[in-house]
């Protein structure tokens, strides 16, 4: 029946060369995810963090954003991060990223280090998404960065959301103050309830480790409670 019908249509109204597409997919759509903006404690009055990503493009070709950043609000002290990336997709699940960065902080000491960034970004099974980046500074300082994302829904409102971060690099770095070997590690849990789609107001806990910097000795952690919105447009 269905093979007759459609026999039909094209006999009736045959299709034409000119015809535009059914659905338009292929026009640029652009996202901007603020996925941390959060107050961490203790520590009076706390630390104010935020991660933020972006894109501008089609299913295949994108530029890419990243900022993140934190700020003890007791003495003004902190660190940020910004890149900026092309982005390919050369697989299903598999986006191919290379761009440049820099990262300033006023912590232990005051410096910035800018870096070319190359990377993957792909979602493996369980649905994980899964980072990896390979820098390279403008002092020749080596370092990677990997970052995977798990997320559970209790609900389609109640959703946890599992993070796990790594930064190692080959050399110490002086205009940052930050060693050689892993300098930092980061877990956390945050449980966000979706008041709407693009607002979700979330509270979590956080464990931060890490080498100290070459100003100081041994390794170093701290366990934080953490509590934010999750914002996108």
């Amino acid at each position: 029946m269905i093979l007759l019908l459609t026999s039909y249509a094209f006999a009736v109204e045959p299709l034409q060369p000119d015809w535009p597409l059914p659905v338009e997919d292929d026009h640029p759509r652009s996202l901007l995810l603020v996925d941390q903006l959060e107050l961490r404690v203790p520590g009076l009055p706390g630390s104010a963090a935020t991660d933020i990503e972006g894109w501008y493009g089609g299913d295949r070709d994108r530029f890419r954003l990243r900022a993140e950043g934190a700020l003890d609000l007791a003495d003004g002290r902190g660190d940020a991060e910004l890149g900026l990336a092309y982005s390919r997709l050369v697989g299903p699940w598999i986006e191919l990223q290379v761009g440049a960065g820099a990262e300033a902080q006023n912590e232990s000491g005051a410096g910035w280090e800018s870096r070319l960034e190359v990377g993957l970004e792909y979602v493996v099974p369980y649905d994980i998404d899964l980072e990896l980046f390979l820098r390279v500074s403008h002092r020749g300082r080596v370092s990677t960065r990997v970052t995977a994302i798990k997320e559970l829904r209790f609900s389609q409102r109640l959703i946890l959301q599992g993070r796990v971060e790594a930064t190692a690099a080959a050399q110490a770095s002086v205009d940052l103050d930050s060693p050689a070997g892993l300098e930092a590690a980061v877990a956390g849990l945050r449980l966000r309830y979706e008041a709407r789609r693009e607002l979700a107001p979330y509270l979590g806990v956080q464990w931060t480790g890490g080498l100290a910097p070459p100003s100081s000795t041994g390794f170093q952690s701290a366990a934080q409670v953490v509590g934010g919105l999750r914002i996108w447009r």
